[in-house]
């Protein structure tokens, strides 16, 4: 993870997986997407983005954010009939995503926690580790250290 990110996230963690392993995850979903954002210009001389897909919009940001180098999942659900498509339409109704049940330890590599965040919160990551059977290496990000002379 790239300091820069570590300084706008804060005091969080960061769980480390590959493409491929979410991609495997997901494969078997018809209602799933899996892809990098597209970092693009929206400044006067602008880029197109094609809407002919649905999920482009979705899956592109201002060049500002390139750091983050994102990846999305996004879900979507096509509705049965008109009455749904109101329903799932409905802004009330949507709230917070979609849950997906995964395997996590197929998918986890590792749990990093930012540099600037306190010492327990290595303690606690490791313990609610522990408290549901996984044992995935959780560590501090060494991204802050300084070099050795």
């Amino acid at each position: 993870m790239l300091l820069v990110c570590w300084r706008v996230f804060a005091e969080g963690i960061a769980v480390q997986t590959t493409y491929s392993k979410l991609k495997k995850e997901f494969e078997n979903d018809c209602n799933t997407h899996l892809g990098k954002v597209r970092y693009v210009d929206y400044g006067p001389e602008k880029e197109f983005i094609d809407i002919s897909n649905a999920f482009s919009p979705m899956m592109h940001k201002r060049k500002s954010f390139e750091h983050e180098q994102e990846l999305r999942i996004l879900y979507s659900k096509v509705p049965k009939d008109t009455q749904d498509m109101l329903l799932e339409s409905d802004p009330n109704r949507i709230s917070g995503g979609v849950q997906k049940e995964v395997d996590l330890s197929r998918m986890v590599d590792n749990i990093y926690v930012s540099p600037n965040a306190p010492s327990w919160l290595i303690e606690l990551t490791n313990s609610v580790v522990d408290r549901y059977g996984y044992d995935f290496n959780v560590t501090s990000s060494t991204i802050g250290n300084d070099p050795i002379w």
